[in-house]
């Protein structure tokens, strides 16, 4: 490959046209203007880059550019790193480096929410080079969030920063991670399970749902969430296509987990909970539509709204019905009054929890006789509080 074709007078004195300097430097020199560009290969496809002007940059300076152009995209970067101010990559460089990989893993809003915390709580090392942040450099970053006490969002925003310098460490940009070790310096935040009540209080909760004010759709959709253990997001996003017999599936998409590895979910509906779904009208692909708008579902945060406002704030959200459900299956117990009445695992897998002495993908037909169990009774359960719902508010 031929190089340094181009004098500096020749760069000068250049007319309008396409001029080789070699190497896959080019002068594009049009009546208004004279551009430096860099052509390059990525995945067998040619492609190119503009690194300057002249004469702000000269001939030298854009030979100089192009060979850093051409050595980025070797190491597989993107060759607009080669021309940032630094000369070298930056951990805002660094995150579009990772996003990619991190992308075809977890869900867009996982993705979204990612970005959004390194955007606001990373600025101190943004524009810093990869190879020259050290763990204090990170530890620094943090300070505003640690006099707030937001030490949950500080977990989450390190995990980010050790993902993203990972991901350069094994490119071969940087020799080790300054993001790991880090949640020994900071208070680790206290987890907090979602607010729930024990289900003798399902009576309380059936009662100001007789006497408030809510819609139909509202009501059903609460009931059937309560009967069927599924979390806020998969219950407003059953479809009708879902339902065969005695059993709704929910699809993979829509369930909670690491983005190829959720599952379809099967749950087996009740009497009740089937003649919940009997009345709802087939106006939309979604059993719970969105108010007004059928090709959507039905907002997830409903049910906690409508707890809020009608005097359950802080004791009971949506997800804590599956907390609900879960504690009072465990509490269960045969004649003997020892013997459990239904198995941990089989609990679990209702809820679609995995668990470690469990298989992790089982026939979709296995354990359906034991599950079916836990369904039907729980639904005895929650019919009988509803009954004295109505009894207690003289309905």
């Amino acid at each position: 490959m031929k190089r340094n074709m181009l004098t500096a007078k020749q760069v000068a004195a250049a007319s309008v046209g396409e001029y080789r300097d070699g190497a896959g430097l080019h002068l594009l020199v049009t009546s208004a203007s004279k551009t430096w560009t860099q052509r390059y290969s990525v995945a067998g496809k040619r492609t190119g880059i503009t690194i300057g002007k002249y004469p702000a940059m000269s001939l030298s300076e854009a030979r100089i550019a192009g060979e850093k152009v051409r050595e980025t995209v070797s190491k597989g970067i993107p060759a607009k790193i080669a021309l940032n101010e630094t000369g070298s990559v930056t951990f805002a460089d660094a995150i579009q480096l990772w996003l990619p990989a991190y992308s075809s893993k977890v869900e867009e809003k996982t993705k979204d929410d990612a970005v959004r915390r390194l955007n606001l709580h990373a600025t101190d090392i943004m524009f810093m080079a990869v190879s020259m942040i050290k763990p204090l450099h990170i530890v620094s970053a943090m300070d505003k969030l640690v006099t707030k006490g937001q030490f949950e969002t500080i977990t989450k925003v390190t995990d980010n920063i050790k993902q993203v310098m990972e991901h350069v460490r094994i490119m071969g940009l940087i020799e080790y991670n300054p993001a790991i070790g880090l949640k020994a310096v900071f208070p680790q935040h206290q987890v907090k399970s979602f607010a729930a009540l024990p289900a003798s209080e399902l009576p309380r909760l059936f009662a100001a749902m007789h006497t408030g004010t809510m819609t139909k759709q509202t009501r059903d959709l609460m009931v059937f969430q309560i009967l069927s253990g599924l979390r806020c997001a998969e219950v407003v996003a059953a479809k009708w296509t879902g339902i065969d017999g005695d059993v709704i599936t929910i699809e993979a998409e829509f369930m909670k987990g690491k983005r190829f590895k959720k599952e379809d979910h099967d749950v087996f509906l009740s009497p009740a909970a089937k003649e919940i779904l009997e009345r709802q009208p087939k106006k939309s692909a979604f059993i719970f539509p969105f108010r007004g708008d059928p090709t959507r579902h039905a907002n997830s945060e409903t049910i906690t709204k409508w707890l809020r406002e009608n005097g359950f704030k802080g004791e009971l959200v949506a997800h804590g019905f599956r907390s609900m459900f879960s504690t009072w299956a465990n509490g269960q117990k045969q004649e003997d009054g020892v013997t459990r009445l239904y198995a941990k695992e089989i609990i679990e897998l209702c809820i679609s929890h995995k668990q470690s002495n469990v298989q992790t993908i089982y026939d979709r037909n296995e354990y359906a006789a034991e599950r079916k169990q836990v369904m039907e009774g729980w639904s005895r359960f929650v019919k009988s509080c509803w009954i004295k719902s109505l009894a207690d508010t003289g309905i």
